[in-house]
C-alpha cells in the first residue's frame, strides 16, 4: 500500500474524530444556555399569559436537553476488523498487532472510517433534532414576548 493512501485514511479518521468532538462540544454549549433558558421562563412565570401553561414552555427545552445528552453521549459499533472494547475484564491479548500485508491494512482503515462515520452521523441525526425543537421553543418565547410587549403597550 501507498504511503499516500495510508495518509488519505488517517487524514479522513482524524477530520471524522474532529467533527465528532466539534458535535459534542456544541451540544454542551448548547445544554448550558438550554438551562439558562428554563430558569429564566420559570422566573418570570407570573409575567407569561394565564392560558399558556408552563408545562407546555418547559417540555420543548427539556426534550432538547435529553437528545443533547443522547448525541454526547458516545456509542460503539461493532464492525469486523476493528475491536473497539470498553471492559475492566480486558486482557493484553485482545489487541492484536497491525497486519502486514497491505489488503488487510486498508480494510482495517476503512472499518475505522465506518465506524466514526456512523458515530458521526448518530450524533448530527439527534443534534439536528434538538435545534429544531430548540428553534420551536425560541419561536414561541418570542411571539409570548412580542405579545407581552404588545399588551404593555396598549
Amino acid at each position: 500500500m501507498s504511503p499516500e493512501s495510508t495518509s488519505y485514511f488517517e487524514r479522513l479518521i482524524s477530520t471524522y474524530t474532529d467533527n465528532i468532538r466539534a458535535s459534542d462540544f456544541r451540544s454542551n454549549i448548547l445544554i448550558f444556555f438550554l438551562s439558562l433558558s428554563i430558569s429564566t421562563v420559570t422566573a418570570f412565570r407570573a409575567e407569561l399569559p394565564r392560558h399558556v401553561p408552563i408545562l407546555i414552555l418547559l417540555v420543548f427545552p427539556l426534550c432538547s436537553i435529553i437528545l443533547l445528552i443522547l448525541s454526547i453521549y458516545p456509542r460503539y459499533f461493532v464492525v469486523p476488523g476493528y475491536p473497539f472494547y470498553v471492559s475492566t475484564t480486558i486482557g493484553p491479548d485482545a489487541f492484536p498487532l497491525p497486519a502486514e500485508d497491505d489488503e488487510t491494512t486498508v480494510a482495517h482503515l476503512r472499518n475505522r472510517c465506518v465506524v466514526m462515520a456512523k458515530i458521526l452521523y448518530w450524533k448530527m441525526f439527534y443534534f439536528r433534532i434538538a435545534i429544531a425543537i430548540c428553534l420551536v421553543y425560541l419561536t414561541a418565547l418570542l411571539i409570548l414576548a412580542i405579545c407581552g410587549g404588545v399588551a404593555a403597550l396598549a
